[in-house]
């Protein structure tokens, strides 16, 4: 959901600040418009699931095409890792930013999966909290820049 937001932010910006002169500003909504609309119907119905009593978190998703699911022990959580990533969109006459904050788990064997995007720190922080003490893995916080 993240990248169809930015996609039909993007859409949206181009029309509304875009220059009025020429058609590219409307080749430019149409463009990233559908994109996003096409990257939302994508990523509909993704789900993350940690069981306690199964021991298991499962990463399931329906696309427009297919359905999938990944499942892992939760003992191979080695920790959740805390990101901030700063978003741009760029339009004819300005540039807009906005910063985004992940929640990740990492795996022993260094794989990193997402688990949610979110747009304030706090909430991410909160979360991982929770998982912290569900999961008993400690939380890396790299928001700030340091770990």
């Amino acid at each position: 959901p993240l990248w169809s937001a930015i996609y039909l932010s993007a859409a949206l910006l181009s029309l509304l600040f875009g220059k009025s002169d020429n058609n590219d500003n409307i080749f430019g909504a149409v463009f990233f418009g559908l994109a996003g609309l096409l990257i939302l119907k994508g990523e509909k119905n993704r789900r993350v699931i940690l069981n306690k009593k199964s021991q298991q978190l499962t990463v399931s998703s329906q696309s427009l095409f297919r359905k999938k699911a990944k499942t892992w022990p939760l003992t191979q959580i080695y920790a959740l890792q805390l990101l901030k990533e700063n978003i741009q969109i760029f339009t004819d006459e300005d540039v807009h930013q906005f910063d985004v904050f992940q929640l990740n788990v990492v795996f022993k064997d260094s794989e990193r999966i997402q688990l949610n995007v979110y747009g304030d720190p706090s909430g991410a922080r909160n979360d991982a909290e929770l998982l912290k003490v569900f999961l008993g893995v400690p939380v890396w916080d790299a928001i700030e820049g340091t770990v």
